[in-house]
């Protein structure tokens, strides 16, 4: 359903210069991934970041979760480290960033996961969860995530 609200705002819409034709473009990638439609995800992606070349970290996060999607996880983790770092490095996040950086934490906690770097990933979702609530479905899942290493008792190092 979401789909067919989303689809024609984006396509009516792309290239306006406000957040909310950026945002909806951005989502538009977003939901093609939680359908499944990987092709259609990609071209979602492509367009953003033709329609929107300054969004940047908003970019990296959807390329991210497309390389995830396609279980490409070493390119999932050069978009998402960079974002990470920023993250890091700030005390205390604007509700812009917060939202972007608890998405990547949680991303590259997933990448980490698959790596077998199980504390590294407690750590991402766990700062996901602490520090960038702006985006309640990742604090959700960052939860989820943090809760299930902590019964395998992973520790942060």
């Amino acid at each position: 359903k979401t789909l067919t609200v989303l689809a024609p705002l984006v396509e009516n819409f792309n290239s306006l210069p406000t957040k909310w034709a950026e945002r909806a473009s951005a989502l538009l990638g977003e939901v093609y991934l939680a359908t499944s439609q990987i092709d259609k995800a990609e071209a979602a992606f492509a367009a953003f970041q033709k329609y929107y070349p300054d969004a940047g970290s908003s970019a990296d996060v959807g390329l991210a979760r497309l390389a995830i999607a396609k279980k490409d996880f070493d390119a999932a983790r050069v978009k998402l480290v960079p974002i990470v770092e920023q993250a890091r490095a700030t005390k205390f996040p604007d509700s812009s960033t917060s939202a972007v950086y608890g998405q990547a934490l949680y991303l590259l906690g997933q990448v980490q996961e698959a790596s077998a770097e199980n504390a590294e990933a407690l750590e991402n979702y766990l700062l996901a969860v602490t520090l960038f609530r702006e985006d309640a479905a990742v604090v959700a899942k960052a939860v989820e995530r943090a809760d299930a290493l902590k019964e395998k008792k992973v520790i942060v190092p």
